[in-house]
């Protein structure tokens, strides 16, 4: 006789489940976790880059488009603009230089998530950093800052959020080889620390949601392959770039009428970015590169870096 077929089990992960109210309040927790990752990315960006004798005013530009949705919540697409303006000096010490500065760093946000809600955010603050170049290659970096958020929901009705402080620090180590041919390899490690407040508000009429305090821990490794190529008075260097991060920890960060939901932190993401530098004379320098992120319920989720840095 033939043999019955294997029941098929449904689905019974979060994300099918949960009520739109629900979806909507952990989807906006996470846009607001990737607000504070932008605030980050940027400063952890430079300080991998900076090279003694190229410190000075930078400015860089970043727009990211994230395509997200895992098995705790529904899809929802988030777009932000992340600029920052920032300055570094340097003295000689011990075996190497010692870099150090500041940076003013602003993300804005706008969110589509599942069944209609829109979230417009806001985050601005201050990074502070220091990194210790040694004549044999190594490095190593650290930096840490505030950061003030404006949140603005609207579903049924528009709850707006002001004031509040959430805070990162980070730290890096790596070492720059030069092979013939004026090939370089750039390996490094690092982890950034999170802290995100808490916060309630209510959607609708009959939906309370509460936001514990979060610190997360993300540990991140990665690989920079460049060559630099002169022509006239211009020094190009394309490279490409592709790191690793988890995200260690993750808990039920969402109360939603006394019952704790997953916002699932926990994200194990790879980056591939490609882009050039160039060298215009001893005083500028000029970048462009473009990522693209896979992992942690992202899709299709992609991002462009302009970056300019005046020696002075």
């Amino acid at each position: 006789p033939e043999l019955p077929a294997p029941e098929v089990m449904p689905d019974n992960s979060q994300a099918n489940w949960i009520s739109k109210g629900s979806n909507t309040a952990i989807s906006n927790f996470t846009s607001h976790f990737n607000l504070l990752n932008q605030q980050a990315e940027n400063t952890e960006r430079h300080l991998t880059n900076l090279i003694p004798d190229e410190g000075g005013l930078w400015v860089s530009y970043n727009a990211v488009d994230l395509h997200y949705g895992n098995s705790s919540y529904r899809g929802y697409r988030q777009k932000m603009i992340n600029q920052s303006l920032g300055i570094d000096r340097q003295i000689e010490v011990f075996d190497g230089t010692l870099q150090w500065g500041g940076v003013l760093s602003t993300t804005v946000s706008h969110g589509n998530f599942d069944e209609g809600a829109r979230a417009n955010d806001s985050m601005t603050g201050v990074n502070l950093y220091g990194k210790w170049t040694l004549n044999n290659g190594g490095w190593i970096y650290g930096y840490s800052g505030i950061h003030y958020s404006d949140y603005k929901l609207k579903d049924q009705k528009t709850v707006e959020r002001n004031g509040q402080y959430n805070y990162i620090a980070g730290f890096g180590a790596g070492y720059d080889w030069e092979g013939p041919g004026k090939v370089k390899l750039k390996p490094e490690i690092g982890m950034t620390f999170y802290g995100l407040p808490s916060g309630s508000y209510n959607l609708g009429d009959n939906i309370r949601v509460k936001e514990k305090s979060s610190q997360i821990v993300q540990y991140r490794t990665g690989v920079k392959l460049s060559k630099d190529i002169e022509f006239s008075d211009i020094n190009a260097s394309p490279f490409a770039r592709i790191s690793h991060k988890v995200n260690a920890n993750s808990g039920k960060n969402i109360v939603i009428n006394g019952n704790q939901l997953d916002a699932h932190l926990t994200h194990t993401q790879t980056e591939l970015r490609l882009g050039s530098e160039f060298k215009i004379g001893d005083s500028v320098k000029l970048g462009f590169d473009g990522g693209y992120t896979s992992g942690g319920g992202l899709k299709d989720s992609k991002d462009i870096n302009l970056s300019f840095k005046y020696h002075f």
